[in-house]
Parts: C-alpha cells; structure tokens; sequence
C-alpha cells in the first residue's frame, strides 16, 4: 500500500508539473501575440517618454496619413469598427475607411458623399453639414457614458478606392478650446 501511495504522489506531482509547463508555454505564447500585436502602441509609448515637448509625428492607416504629434498613441487594438483609432488625453482621432468595391458609392463626389452618410447618421444626431477649407465638415454632440457631453467633427476624404470619415472627439469644453488645432491636424490628412 505504501508502494502505491507513493507511486500515486509521483504520477500526482508529474501530472502538476506537466500541467504547470502547459500553462507556463500558453501565457509566453499569449505574451508573445500579446507584444506583437501592440508594437505599434509600445512605439508611441516610447516616442512620448523620449519627448516631453510634443514633436510632429506622421501616424498611417489603409492609405491615409495624419501630421499629429508625439503626445498621441496608436490605439487600434481598442475597436475593429475603425481602420484606426488615435488618441491623447484630450482627443481622439477615428477614421474609417468605405471602399467602393463594398459601397457601389464610387461616382459620388466627396461632398455628396458626406450628405449621404449625414443623412445615415441624421436619426442619431440631428446635424448640418459645413464646409471647412474645402473639407465636408459634420459636427455633433451627444451624451457620455459618463453622462458628460461629447462634441464631435466628422470630416469626409475621398481616395481612389473609397471614402474616409474621419471624427474628431473631445469633451465638449476641451473641443471648443482646441477647435483650431483639430482644425490643422484635419487639413494634414492626406490620402
């Protein structure tokens, strides 16, 4: 009897350390994804330690790119709604991109376009439809998760293979105040 407690207590304590490597090899592989996939976030993590005073910083998506600075990260892991998303403390930046193959929209100039898609959005948000140095601009506001308010600017691009909406979003307060500087950044957007 003694023989077969002791046998038990190893094939017991063999079968905990198999299981232990097993779960030890699936948490380096989930480490290992894990840090693949957030290169690009760790390298804007990095580019805000390195700079305390904000530099220009070119962020790309699908074929657009963006002149921000080095105080925004790459936050594309956060919703697989948007092609991107990008944000700092103050505003977040989300673009997405309609192809044409998808849309059958590829005759539409950007400006109708933009009417189009404000009337989608029209049963959500009341809005009207401006022009901002020749940018189809949208802007809206609605309520927070937080029961704070959210002002919004939806700007619209066209590209050879689609369209891109891309929305500006900030505490209503912090957007009324840095309204020229999303204003730049909206202008930088090439596509």
């Amino acid at each position: 009897m003694r023989e077969y407690n002791s046998v038990r207590k190893l094939l017991i304590l063999k079968m905990g350390i198999f299981k232990m490597k097993k779960f030890i090899a699936i948490i380096l592989a989930v480490c290992f994804i894990l840090s693949l996939s957030g290169c690009s976030f760790l390298k804007d993590v990095s580019d805000m330690a390195q700079n305390e005073i904000p530099q220009a910083k070119t962020f790309k998506a699908d074929g657009l790119s963006i002149e921000l600075t080095t105080d925004f990260l790459n936050m594309d892991f956060v919703d697989k709604d948007y092609n991107f998303i990008i944000g700092n403390d103050d505003l977040t930046i989300m673009g997405e991109k309609w192809l044409n193959s998808e849309t059958e929209l590829g005759d539409f100039t950007v400006q109708e376009f933009a009417e189009y898609h404000r009337f989608l959005l029209e049963k959500i948000n009341p809005t009207i439809l401006n022009d901002m140095d020749g940018i189809p601009t949208m802007k809206y506001t609605t309520t927070a998760d937080d029961g704070g308010e959210i002002t919004a600017a939806v700007m619209y691009y066209k590209a050879t293979d689609g369209f891109w909406i891309v929305t500006f979003a900030a505490d209503t307060d912090k957007f009324l105040k840095m309204y020229d500087e999303i204003c730049t950044y909206a202008k930088s957007v090439k596509v």
